[in-house]
């Protein structure tokens, strides 16, 4: 709920510091939002970080991440 409430978040992702994808607006939507970014190559398995950054104060919910394979 509360998806076009106006306090949400502009976000951005990053994943090892890089950039993934553009400016993500979350004012408005539905309560359920899938948030699609460009496929990603991982060569080698090992840690990765993943940063969900706002970009001026507002609110974030944020339910999982998940990793499809391609």
């Amino acid at each position: 709920a509360n998806a076009n409430y106006y306090n949400n978040a502009f976000i951005q992702i990053f994943l090892d510091d890089r950039r993934v994808g553009g400016n993500i607006n979350l004012t408005s939507g539905t309560s359920y939002n899938t948030i699609d970014i460009n496929p990603i190559n991982f060569i080698n398995y090992e840690k990765h970080q993943l940063r969900i950054q706002t970009l001026i104060p507002s609110r974030l919910t944020w339910d999982c991440v998940i990793f499809k394979p391609i």
